[in-house]
């Protein structure tokens, strides 16, 4: 964006003490400086000249800053801390790639015994390459995801069913003036789902806010994740599982009160008795969604005690000796 890029010259000794920085730490250590160009910045006690500025566009796998000139050093056969990243020609397959550089590989093994011997080609995917090492708490972070999800699931539903509890006298009244079964589900369900998506409204707008200090206090070791953000994807599936989440914990309240005994939910004098007896049933239903809440199918321990510490988060009523295990484990 700013400047050029290294010349032929500039990569012998004596010659190389030049850098270009990033778009993203040109604006975060240097103000956007525009003057930046020809002067010297410190990296690792050593003094470089910024020659360059990359556009704001470039992307490169991982988070990188600074690019300099490759050291003279680094030529050697038998350095092999580099990784090479290449594009595949549009009809050739990785598996071609992987098999044509082995076959380079063996012969520069033949050419080079001493120093190529015992070494080889590993061709993988840049996806690959990017998310092996992380891969493991990736998923785990996923699955940290969805448990909230379930938690917060079985707590709306369980405020439903309490909330359907105490609705039963004005959906009898309803269905007494006409209204059919399936215009009450309907009219139930949308109720739900408006609550879900203004509830999936919320959340979207607090990552909004709080997207940034996320990505601050992230591992660095997780890939681009200085490119973590909302964009159009995030926001319809933010749409599309706050539209589900609504129907699906809003199903079975709806059916529930739709099959209400209009008799007896319209008797005068009943409402104490048929008021206790809805609480009970709630109660038996809510009891079934705390359990659900607590019993998630594991098979480690480690998936237990994620379970555990996000049900300490979340409802904050476990036992403080439980947390401290929790926490432990996973230490």
């Amino acid at each position: 964006m700013l400047s050029r890029n290294f010349s032929p010259e500039e990569n012998q000794p004596g010659k190389d003490q030049i850098v270009i920085l990033s778009y993203g730490l040109w604006q975060r250590r240097f103000g956007s400086d525009s003057g930046i160009i020809g002067r010297a910045v410190t990296i690792e006690d050593k003094n470089y000249i910024v020659v360059g500025v990359m556009p704001q566009g470039f992307n490169f796998p991982g988070q990188v800053d600074v690019w300099k000139p490759l050291a003279p050093a680094h030529k050697a056969r038998n350095f092999r801390l580099l990784s090479v990243i290449a594009r595949l020609k549009p009809d050739v397959s990785l598996e071609q790639a992987r098999m044509e550089m082995k076959t380079i590989a063996n012969r520069l093994q033949q050419e080079y015994p001493k120093t190529n011997s015992g070494y080889g080609v590993d061709v993988i995917s840049i996806h690959e390459g990017m998310v092996r090492n992380v891969r493991k708490a990736l998923l785990i972070l996923l699955g940290a995801v969805a448990f909230v999800l379930l938690i917060a699931c079985a707590n709306v539903a369980n405020l439903l069913l309490a909330r359907a509890a105490a609705r039963q006298r004005e959906i009898a009244i309803r269905a007494a003036l006409g209204a059919g079964r399936l215009r009450l589900i309907r009219q139930l369900l949308t109720e739900s789902a408006l609550l879900a998506l203004l509830g999936g409204a919320g959340g979207l707008l607090l990552a909004a806010w709080g997207v940034d200090l996320l990505v601050a206090l992230g591992p660095r070791n997780i890939p681009r994740l200085n490119q973590v953000g909302i964009n159009n994807q995030a926001l319809w599936f933010t749409l599309a599982i706050s539209l589900l989440t609504g129907l699906i914990v809003g199903l079975s309240p709806a059916i529930q009160l739709s099959k209400l005994d209009l008799n007896s939910a319209l008797k005068e004098g009943s409402g104490k008795a048929s008021l206790g007896l809805r609480l009970f049933r709630h109660r038996r239903r809510g009891n079934f969604l705390v359990i659900s809440e607590v019993a998630l199918p594991t098979s480690r321990q480690e998936q237990a005690g994620l379970a555990l510490v996000l049900l300490v988060g979340a409802d904050g009523s476990a036992d403080p000796v439980a947390t401290v295990a929790g926490r432990d484990r996973w230490s």
